[in-house]
């Protein structure tokens, strides 16, 4: 064994001087025998072991000889492991194979018990009225109808196209004697129910020729056609697929119908034998389980089925937030969405209202301030045959061509184009063929003049409200003859007294806003309106308005508004007349000479329901006696009053009904602010007050309804600043 090794050894040594020279380089120095023996010239380096070999070499040697005995017993051990690794795989695959073979043998003979089974069974045709037809197509005078029984079977019939729906409702109740006497016929697309006004129709007449589908409902006893529930439709099962396998009783259910169960894609899948899991075919248990389907992690891909105010109220949240897009609208193609509201939506373009052609059912839209619209995206109006409310305000890219697109609106009422560049020629051409039933129309700040005015009584001649607030119309003595005017809001214009006494006879007119009108005196406009049936007014120049101007207050009894602001001119002797106005709910004072003589006239207004007494000279004890002397006073405003802690002691507290007090800059302090704790109050202004912050705190601890209170820019009242009547209570 020993000579082969020392051969090896011995040829795998440099041949050369210069090799060896250079292996000498990595190795130990020699001793001196050692260079004696390798410097001889030629002479080949002697063998390992051989008779010539020096005792250096010999010396060497002697440890080689343990470290290869271990080598060679651990190639040994590693040879036999190998063996026994190979013996195992071989057993393993062995015993598989027989595993198999007799998975195989199982299955075979399982499938032959099976087959002789069903041939000693006898073979029972499905009934009649469930049978499943082949599909078929109608032929020529033929109607193929599919008709859906109500306890969710399917018949499919071929009859004449001539025959009546009353003929096919008599051969159904042959066919089937268990169908109740009184049912009717319903289509689900497009949704109709056949009443007993439509069985005599031929099918064809009824459109539905060549084929349709019916289902068959149960009128309620009592009830017209019309009110009749509609069926909803029965969900269809999902398709088997990933995650959705069923269970135990359906599969009975197809082995009954003959059915062929789906083979075993691996023996993976198989019971071994003896599982007691096969003794019912294939781990199916005895009784009857329901269907468990996977959650589906599909997307929606339409939201036809949602309600109109659900549907209205999600579009809602979408536009707040800036996510509606012309392909998220596609996704309620179906809806029937009655109002869609896009104001301010800076994403609201041409190719957004192209989409709601899908929406003929819509009756309100908004596009307020959607500044990018044109013209041209107006075209989707002429598929909007019902809508009822349009408003155009603030689309400062719409011209005269627009208004084009508007003639095809049979129902429109209500029409706003304020702030758009709409002419007298482009309304004249729209009012030529305005529907009968527009009876608002709002043109604030646009071009118009008399002339478009004086065609309103012949082409809108039921219009109810008109706006023309800030535009150039002075005489509208033309209105006059709308007898079906209401309201009419002439803001801001340059209308002349004139024209205003020609609207004096008018007999529906009840309300008048002359605001900003500077060419009139309140005082004359006054008496010239005293015999219209207002319930709202508003005076064009208050600075104008005296003491002697409200006298004709004694002839506007049926006022339900009344703002009296900044007329600075008026005094209590004037302000006696509002005793009046027995019919007034809200009522404002603000900056007007008024005394606490004049709260003795308000006092006597039972229905008030607002009142705004700011920046007046008015006492705790006038306004205290004032308000608790009305029963349905709900919001009032004393901001910039010297009141104090007295009116919260004998005045608020003592309201049930108030929800709303504005104390703002006024003498309260924490000792009044106590007193409100009864009050139950939802708002609370105490800004500039002389409160505290713990007071503040206080009080909305002990009041919770209290839902908004203001309190900044508190101060701390100096002892002069307390009247005595503030500092005796």
């Amino acid at each position: 064994m020993e000579q082969p090794l020392t051969s090896t050894l011995h040829l795998s040594r440099p041949a050369g001087a210069q090799g060896q020279r250079a292996m000498e380089a990595f190795s130990p120095p020699r001793r001196p025998q050692e260079e004696e023996v390798s410097s001889g010239p030629g002479a080949p380096g002697p063998a390992l072991g051989s008779p010539g070999c020096g005792p250096g070499v010999a010396e060497g040697a002697a440890p080689e000889a343990p470290r290869r005995a271990e080598s060679q017993g651990l190639a040994e051990q590693q040879r036999e492991q190998l063996v026994e690794q190979l013996k195992a795989e071989r057993r393993d695959r062995r015993r598989e194979h027989e595993l198999a073979l007799r998975r195989i043998a199982d299955d075979r003979r399982h499938l032959q018990a099976k087959a002789q089974l069903s041939q000693a069974l006898p073979v029972q045709p499905p009934a009649a009225p469930f049978e499943k037809k082949v599909q078929q197509l109608p032929r020529d005078g033929q109607c193929l109808l599919t008709i859906r029984l109500p306890a969710g079977d399917s018949v499919r019939e071929s009859f004449p196209a001539d025959s009546s729906l009353e003929g096919v409702r008599q051969h159904l109740l042959s066919q089937h004697p268990g169908l109740s006497p009184t049912f009717s016929f319903l289509q689900s697309f497009p949704k109709r129910r056949f009443g007993p006004a439509d069985l005599p129709h031929t099918l064809q007449a009824l459109g539905l020729t060549p084929s349709a589908t019916v289902c068959i409902v149960d009128l309620v006893p009592g009830l017209p056609a019309s009110e009749q529930p509609l069926l909803r439709p029965t969900p269809e099962a999902p398709s088997e697929g990933p995650g959705q396998q069923p269970v135990a009783g359906e599969r009975a259910s197809a082995q009954k119908r003959g059915e062929a169960e789906p083979p075993l894609s691996s023996p993976a899948q198989r019971g071994a034998p003896g599982d007691p899991s096969r003794a019912h075919g294939r781990g199916e248990p005895d009784h009857p389980v329901h269907h468990h389907w996977a959650p589906s992690k599909q997307y929606c891909s339409s939201l036809a089925a949602l309600t109109p105010g659900l549907a209205e109220q999600l579009l809602a949240a979408m536009i707040q937030q800036s996510l509606l897009t012309p392909r998220n609208l596609r996704l309620f193609f179906g809806c029937p969405l009655q109002k869609l509201c896009l104001d301010c939506y800076p994403y609201a373009t041409n190719e957004l209202l192209r989409q709601l052609r899908a929406f003929p059912s819509l009756r309100h839209l908004s596009l307020l301030a959607c500044s990018v619209i044109t013209d041209q995206g107006l075209c989707v109006l002429q598929h909007l045959s019902r809508l009822q409310q349009l408003n155009l305000s603030a689309c400062t890219k719409l011209t005269d061509h627009c208004l084009q697109f508007l003639r095809g609106l049979p129902h429109l009422s209500h029409l706003a184009l304020d702030q758009t560049h709409i002419s007298d020629q482009g309304l004249a051409e729209f009012l030529l063929s305005a529907p009968p039933t527009l009876t608002h129309l709002s043109l604030n700040q646009t071009g118009i003049t008399e002339s478009t005015l004086g065609l309103l009584p012949q082409y809108a001649r039921n219009l109810c409200v008109l706006s023309i607030k800030q535009t150039a119309v002075t005489d509208v003595s033309a209105l006059r003859q709308l007898e079906a005017l209401q309201a009419l809001h002439l803001d801001g214009t340059r209308v002349a007294e004139p024209a205003l006494r020609a609207l004096a006879s008018h007999p529906t007119l009840s309300r008048l806003t002359l605001s900003g009108a500077q060419s009139l005196d309140s005082d004359r406009a006054l008496e010239i309106i005293s015999g219209l049936p207002l319930v709202q007014f508003s005076l064009p120049r208050r600075q104008t308005v005296t003491d002697a101007g409200l006298t004709a207050l004694c002839h506007l009894g049926g006022l339900l508004e009344l703002d009296l602001s900044d007329c600075s001119r008026v005094t209590d002797l004037g302000l006696q007349h509002l005793a009046h106005l027995r019919r007034l709910r809200r009522l404002s004072l603000c900056n007007t000479l008024a005394t606490d003589s004049s709260l003795q006239p308000v006092g006597s207004l039972q229905l008030l329901e607002e009142l705004c007494l700011d920046r007046l000279r008015v006492s705790s004890l006038g306004v205290a006696r004032c308000i608790t002397s009305l029963p349905h006073l709900q919001v009032l405003s004393l901001a910039s009053t010297p009141v104090g802690d007295t009116v919260a002691r004998l005045g608020i507290a003592r309201c049930p009904q108030l929800l709303k007090v504005n104390l703002s800059r006024t003498r309260l302090t924490d000792r009044g602010l106590r007193f409100l704790h009864q009050a139950p109050l939802v708002q609370l202004n105490l800004d500039g007050s002389g409160v505290t912050a713990p007071g503040v705190a206080a009080l909305q601890a002990a009041c919770p309804a209290l839902g908004s209170i203001r309190a900044s820019h508190l101060r701390t009242l100096a002892r002069e600043e307390v009247s005595d009547e503030e500092g005796s209570s």
